[in-house]
């Protein structure tokens, strides 16, 4: 169905996130929880060739034991793609890394709330200010109307759609374009 993009410019709002646009999304379904360190663990036991996450406590291609339920971090965008595939290799299923606008729909619903749980801030809803990762499951009460946690603060996420090689300025701007 349709999903509404409604950032407008403005204080906080980077130029490369607008103008307001409407986009037509494919079902789809998404992972209520990144996946965790336990995950990716199963996966580096099995992927011999796969590298550790880097500067995030992994020794000899295991998680910190006190982690593993955190998410995975120190993965580079091509390290989420093959445990996507080797996931759904695993599964016979497929998995991939979700688009922008599809994360972006997880995250808002489809009435474009502000913040996962809603319109208005709420302490307690997500791991910000800290500075190290809380687990997957940490704030239930951050759900998307979706379901999905973790949607908002702890880590950042990789998504599918093309971006470029600049952190801050992306080479394939709005509006949205799927084919990207």
């Amino acid at each position: 169905g349709s999903f509404f993009f409604f950032f407008s410019p403005g204080e906080g709002i980077p130029a490369y996130e607008t103008p307001p646009h409407t986009v037509e999304l494919l079902s789809y379904r998404i992972g209520k929880f990144f996946f965790s360190n336990r995950h990716y663990a199963a996966f580096l036991k099995q992927v011999k060739t796969q590298e550790d996450p880097k500067r995030s406590g992994w020794f000899l291609r295991e998680p910190p034991q006190a982690k593993l339920d955190h998410p995975v971090v120190g993965v580079s965008w091509h390290d989420a793609c093959a445990y996507c595939a080797w996931l759904s290799e695993k599964t016979g299923r497929v998995y991939r890394l979700p688009s922008e606008a599809e994360w972006e729909k997880a995250a808002r619903g489809s009435d474009s709330r502000r913040y996962p749980w809603g319109e208005a801030w709420a302490e307690g809803c997500c791991n910000v200010g800290g500075n190290d990762t809380t687990p997957v499951d940490a704030y239930p009460a951050g759900a998307s109307p979706y379901g999905c946690l973790d949607l908002l603060g702890n880590v950042q996420e990789w998504t599918c759609t093309l971006w470029g090689s600049q952190p801050d300025a992306p080479a394939f701007g709005y509006p949205y374009d799927p084919h990207d």
